[in-house]
């Protein structure tokens, strides 16, 4: 739980968040029932995951606050289209994906398939920016976390988020794309 404390204080405070997620939809972006599931995925009890998820949930709300920081999501297509969910789950999570993309704050981009890149590959990951205090990473793991303070580190991967930008699809693109998967998903047998 500490680690939760940790990053929901980070997102709180923060003015911008880079969250790069090369498999998974990112955690600010996820809706209860497929963060429920992925937790489950992940090894928790069925109490533990529902637990989690609701916590996971609750934070979104510093996305459309009155002080909501700048969101860029920059998501690996694979996240769309290979879930840790049932299909019905993935669907309502893509459906939300494309309705918090219209937010004014939140820009959303996919990384297609064909573009691996580096960084993507290293696993998930966030730089959060504030107005008053040097920039953090945020990384996530499968059992743990760490927080990256030192600034040549931070600017590596500042730096990065500006390879991923180039590589990603345009916020539009993205989005139409997510319409194409849901599209895709809810025409198969």
């Amino acid at each position: 739980m500490a680690r939760a404390k940790a990053l929901t204080e980070y997102e709180r405070t923060a003015t911008t968040i880079v969250n790069v997620e090369p498999m998974l939809i990112p955690g600010l972006l996820q809706t209860y029932d497929y963060a429920r599931h992925l937790i489950a995925a992940f090894g928790a009890t069925t109490g533990e995951a529902s637990q989690r998820a609701q916590i996971r949930v609750g934070r979104q709300h510093v996305l459309t606050g009155s002080s909501a920081p700048r969101f860029v999501a920059i998501i690996g297509e694979y996240a769309l289209r290979y879930p840790l969910c049932p299909e019905d789950v993935m669907v309502e999570q893509l459906r939300h994906l494309s309705k918090v993309a219209s937010l004014d704050n939140v820009e959303l981009r996919i990384v297609p398939l064909g573009k691996p890149a580096a960084t993507m590959l290293a696993g998930p990951w966030a730089l959060l920016e504030f107005e008053k205090t040097k920039p953090v990473v945020y990384l996530e793991h499968f059992k743990s976390s760490a927080t990256i303070t030192d600034g040549k580190s931070v600017a590596g991967y500042r730096s990065a988020v500006d390879t991923l930008i180039e590589m990603a699809m345009s916020p539009a693109d993205s989005t139409e794309l997510i319409a194409n998967v849901i599209e895709a998903k809810e025409t198969t047998p």
